[in-house]
């Protein structure tokens, strides 16, 4: 990651977006699915 230390990067994704006819999942939704695959992980153990 120290490469990109300082520099700026554009995620634009709106072409993706456009061609697939894709939406983004809600940040609650995004941050509850990971927060339950971290869990089933830690219940492995």
């Amino acid at each position: 990651m120290v490469p990109f230390t300082g520099k700026k990067y554009n995620g634009d994704v709106s072409e993706t977006m456009k061609a697939f006819n894709w939406k983004p999942y809600a940040l609650q939704t995004t941050v509850l699915g990971t927060a339950k695959s971290v869990q089933e992980v830690l219940n492995r153990n």
